[in-house]
């Protein structure tokens, strides 16, 4: 083999970015120069994450990946191992029976990756389910179709690639955890209340390594509840009407509503949803925040 085809000396073409800081926003035109693009399409490319860049002719790959690092953007590591395959997920809806559900998952799931059945019910009863990693596309679309005609099951797909991963903890987190997430330089996400978000596959294996008992979730996985927490002014009718459609409660419970005693509105929505429906809350001005739909581990 000729060395020019060997992996360390194959030309990278593209960088894979799969998250970035705020401040990134700010030097936008610096990047811009550097990539050799538009501004408007960098800003739409980031947009975009996960994501690749394209790496300008002439410009060497790996030092414009440190580059990019030090801006505040997370480029993953390339693992072409699993660049065509993807990762599938089996969450069991609220109250399934698992008995049944085991019975009949058991020969679709083992026809794929062999797994005793008590291995499969303590998968299915993990906080975000079983998770099946790293299957060829064919094999796992097709386990998919198969699994989706199952009641009370709900099924997943996240490329391996590209997958991005948010890190959650309980109330009292674990001993270093948010430090030594601090090093390595990721910090909360306000938005959902992780400890640390945008981590590639390769960080997030080491971090669930080092702190096993950590909730690290794909985001193609997430599930969150919208809480609310607080109605800006007095409650008028249209908004007590609204809120008594999502939830079922008389208008005296929300005229108690504070941080102190929120209301759940809205529950098991994938992350994008609960984010637009937070945005949407907030529009008429109700004041919510996210929570992850199943408990945290004990």
């Amino acid at each position: 083999m000729q060395p020019e085809t060997t992996q360390a000396f194959r030309q990278i073409r593209n960088l894979r970015v799969i998250s970035f800081s705020p401040a990134v926003r700010v030097a936008l035109g610096t990047l811009s120069a550097v990539l050799n693009l538009p501004r408007a399409t960098v800003a739409d490319l980031l947009d975009r994450t996960p994501v690749l860049l394209p790496v300008p002719p002439g410009q060497d790959a790996r030092r414009l990946r440190g580059f990019l690092m030090a801006m505040g953007l997370r480029v993953a590591d390339c693992q072409p191992e699993i660049a065509d395959c993807v990762d599938l997920c089996v969450q069991p809806a609220s109250g399934a029976e698992m008995d049944t559900l085991v019975a009949l998952l058991s020969p679709l799931v083992q026809s794929v990756v062999p797994m005793p059945d008590a291995a499969l019910r303590d998968g299915l009863s993990l906080p975000d389910g079983l998770i099946l990693p790293t299957l060829p596309v064919a094999v796992a679309e097709r386990l998919s179709r198969r699994l989706r005609r199952v009641r009370h099951l709900s099924v997943l797909l996240s490329n391996s690639t590209d997958a991005v991963h948010d890190v959650f903890a309980s109330e009292t987190g674990l001993a270093g955890l948010s430090a030594h997430l601090r090093i390595l330089g990721y910090h909360e996400d306000p938005q959902t209340g992780a400890l640390a978000a945008g981590l590639d596959r390769h960080v997030a294996g080491h971090v669930m390594r080092r702190f096993p008992q950590a909730r690290i979730i794909d985001r193609a996985f997430q599930r969150f509840d919208v809480v609310l927490a607080r109605v800006n002014g007095p409650v008028s009718d249209d908004i007590a009407d609204f809120l008594t459609s999502r939830t079922g409660w008389g208008r005296d419970r929300f005229d108690l509503v504070s941080p102190a005693m929120p209301l759940r509105i809205e529950t098991g929505l994938l992350r994008a949803s609960a984010l637009r429906f937070r945005r949407d809350y907030a529009a008429i001005g109700l004041q919510t925040f996210l929570a992850l739909s199943r408990p945290m581990p004990a």
